[in-house]
């Protein structure tokens, strides 16, 4: 009798350890199926938001044509200029002893080290059942931004073979302070989105070179002139462990176009809720900088394919979340009930399930998100994105009904012939 009940507890507490992990494993599918809801969601309102602002500011911003005038009738309002712009001060690069006039200078430094990684790998025992692990340990020569510690690698063999860096240096950005455009002032976020940039090939004489090697502690004979800045070590051509390569670059001060909010004689990024109502949130800005004369259909232009590969993005991120967590849904379970069968698989018989399932229903939602994200900037894609999705929801439906309908005109028809037939006979 006690065993019965000892075997009665033991089978009553696995049954709530199996509802306990299938309760923790089907709510971290449905977090990962509400997240890829939430990235979408959020990715569609940011774009299609972005789109309204620009389609609003593409008929709300002011031409200067004379950048010399600060014209405070344009003050808070989006304005476009072109022009030429000035730099009061050199940018300096005192370690190099490099001068420029422009809007940017930057120094980046890359070492050639060794760097160790570490791969978690599986291993069955004889029987097949039982897994063991282990770690393996690889080693590869690379270029990296960082100098890499050797004293810690697992095999002794490659921490003798790593080598510290000839000599280690800090990265350098530098920013003009002083850029202008006629009478207006270049903020420094602006300057900062800038793009372009070019290599500065240094071509210093021997007692410079001399002086820079005394200041890096280095023989002169590792010092290399580039293209593009200076090499540490014996052959650029073919890198050791321990070179240094040093790139410099500078934004060099030219013809810019600007499309951003005047303030005073600057500019501020163009805020969303001047045209947007007033409860949307303050996150939807305009300020752009091109160098050279760009026309502002072209600035709106390539801030929205911007805007668009960022939502690609988050679209393909939620695409993963969204189909994998919907494949791992208990689908057998939701069968189980007439209506869920009418909806997955279009009849209410039907109990199976396929892989096309979780892609159509996860296609499905994905299509609907976005066609409510997208109606109120383009009512008629939003639309067609709506018809979309109740298609392919319903898929399955509309084709037993489209079958059933098939075979039922073609048993009609069937019917009349045979029966025009039997008229024929008599």
């Amino acid at each position: 009798m006690s065993r019965r009940r000892k075997n009665s507890n033991s089978g009553k507490e696995k049954d709530i350890y199996d509802i306990i992990a299938y309760t923790i494993i089907y709510g971290l599918i449905s977090l990962a199926f509400l997240g890829g809801v939430v990235i979408l969601w959020w990715g569609e309102d940011q774009t299609s938001r972005y789109y309204r602002f620009l389609d609003f500011a593409q008929n709300k911003y002011n031409t200067i044509t004379n950048i010399s005038n600060v014209y405070q009738s344009n003050d808070g309002e989006l304005v476009y200029l072109t022009g030429p712009a000035h730099a009061e001060t050199r940018l300096e690069d005192p370690l190099f002893n490099i001068k420029v006039e422009g809007f940017k200078l930057s120094r980046k430094v890359r070492y050639y080290q060794l760097v160790e990684y570490k791969t978690k790998k599986k291993d069955k025992d004889s029987t097949g059942s039982t897994y063991s692990s282990h770690y393996e340990y690889s080693y590869q020569k690379k270029w990296t931004s960082s100098p890499k510690s050797s004293y810690k690698f697992y095999n002794h063999n490659y921490r003798n073979k790593a080598k510290a860096p000839i000599v280690i240096l800090k990265e350098l950005n530098l920013v003009s302070r002083d850029a202008s455009i006629g009478a207006y002032s270049i903020p420094e976020w602006l300057i900062e989105s800038i793009k372009d940039s070019q290599p500065i090939k240094p071509n210093l004489s021997m007692e410079q070179k001399s002086d820079l090697c005394k200041k890096l502690n280095i023989s002169c004979n590792l010092l290399k002139q580039t293209d593009s800045g200076f090499y540490i070590g014996d052959d650029p051509e073919s890198p050791e462990l321990g070179d240094v390569s040093i790139t410099l670059t500078y934004t060099p001060v030219s013809e810019v176009s600007i499309l951003a909010q005047q303030k005073g004689n600057s500019f501020e990024r163009y805020n969303s809720n001047k045209s947007l109502s007033s409860d949307d949130p303050d996150n939807v800005n305009l300020g752009e900088i091109m160098t050279g004369t760009v026309e502002p259909e072209k600035i709106f232009s390539e801030t929205s394919d911007n805007v668009t590969g960022g939502s690609f993005v988050t679209r393909i991120v939620s695409a993963i979340l969204i189909i994998i967590s919907a494949y791992l849904m208990p689908w057998d379970w939701f069968l189980k009930h007439p209506f869920a069968r009418l909806l997955i698989n279009g009849s209410k018989s039907k109990k199976e399930w396929s892989l096309k399932t979780p892609l159509r229903i996860g296609g499905s939602v994905m299509l609907f998100i976005a066609c409510v994200g997208w109606y109120f900037v383009f009512p008629v894609a939003g639309t067609i994105l709506l018809l979309l999705s109740l298609l392919l929801l319903f898929y399955p439906y509309l084709k037993n009904l489209v079958t059933h309908t098939d075979k039922t005109s073609k048993a009609r028809c069937t019917d009349e012939f045979m029966h025009l037939d039997e008229s024929d006979k008599k």
